[in-house]
């Protein structure tokens, strides 16, 4: 059970508008993102007591939403030989750019509206990525019950594996599906005549 005196319950504020994700990202100093960076690549970010998000679905996840984690901060350190499993973090609003999820394991992570770099790899299970932006990016992961719902993935090129996800309303203007897609949802995405949906 919870501590409830760790427990932060956080009024979730209305999707989009540019006021909403800066309110996010400026709860963040520096430091605070520094500290981040290094949960996020040791896998101790439930260790240091920081606030607690409850999903619609009653889950519990911890609040890093509107964080800027900075993968160059870690220069000069020696990279993990695996990267530990990230699960049950809220990282919407987050502006993982710099950051770069390569190599990663997450499961059970909500990254809604989250702004990702140009490249993500590694494997996902039951995240929700709506919103998303990774325009003209190179995805290669294995992704198994995510959902990318509105997300925008104009010009992207989509490789490895996905099962049991969801593109519903996903902009795939010139985006190109390379790798095996069973289960998946397409419906009322945004194509044109350069877009390659997996067959």
């Amino acid at each position: 059970m919870t501590d409830p005196r760790r427990r932060q319950i956080l009024r979730t504020l209305p999707p989009g508008g540019t006021n909403v994700v800066a309110q996010f990202r400026g709860r963040w100093s520096e430091q605070q993102n520094r500290d981040i960076t290094a949960m996020l690549t040791t896998g101790g970010v439930r260790r240091h007591g920081l606030g607690i998000v409850t999903a619609t679905d009653g889950a519990e996840l911890t609040d890093l939403r509107g964080s800027s984690p900075d993968a160059g901060w870690m220069d000069g350190l020696p990279e993990p030989a695996e990267w530990p499993l990230l699960d049950r973090l809220d990282l919407s609003y987050a502006d993982l750019d710099a950051f770069q999820l390569s190599r990663v394991r997450m499961r059970d992570c909500r990254l809604t509206r989250a702004r990702l770099g140009q490249f993500v790899n590694g494997a996902f299970e039951r995240c929700d990525f709506s919103g998303v932006t990774i325009e003209r990016g190179l995805i290669l992961a294995q992704f198994t019950d995510c959902r990318f719902v509105g997300a925008d993935l104009r010009g992207a090129t989509i490789g490895d594996r996905f099962v049991r996800c969801d593109f519903s309303a996903a902009d795939l203007t010139g985006a190109a599906f390379d790798g095996a897609a069973q289960e998946c949802v397409f419906d009322a995405c945004k194509t044109d005549d350069r877009t390659r949906l997996p067959s």
